[in-house]
């Protein structure tokens, strides 16, 4: 789990633009701080209509959202991860 945090948020940093890279850092922490909240909704959604239906719903609405999200910021159609490192504000060290 340690190295699997350490991996995505090297990623989410290297493939963000310095200026949005604590906007991005929280928007991840947000997803990862509301998962026990929707494991809970679709526990109660699956015992109301069922897993396999609530698996599809799930699974039409993760399609859905991808669907938006390749709408409203088309360049992650475009990342291929080849682009040159975005350059990162230069910190002189302190003595």
């Amino acid at each position: 789990s340690a190295s699997f945090g350490v991996l995505q948020t090297t990623l989410l940093l290297m493939t963000t633009e310095a200026r949005v890279q604590g906007q991005a850092l929280g928007m991840q922490e947000l997803a990862i701080g509301i998962m026990p909240f929707s494991a809970l909704a679709i526990g109660v959604i699956e015992h109301q209509i069922g897993v396999s239906r609530a698996t599809q719903g799930n699974a039409l609405l993760l399609v859905f959202t991808m669907l938006i999200l390749a709408a409203r910021v088309p360049e992650l159609l475009r990342y291929s991860g080849n682009e040159p490192a975005k350059s990162q504000p230069h910190v002189a060290p302190t003595n």
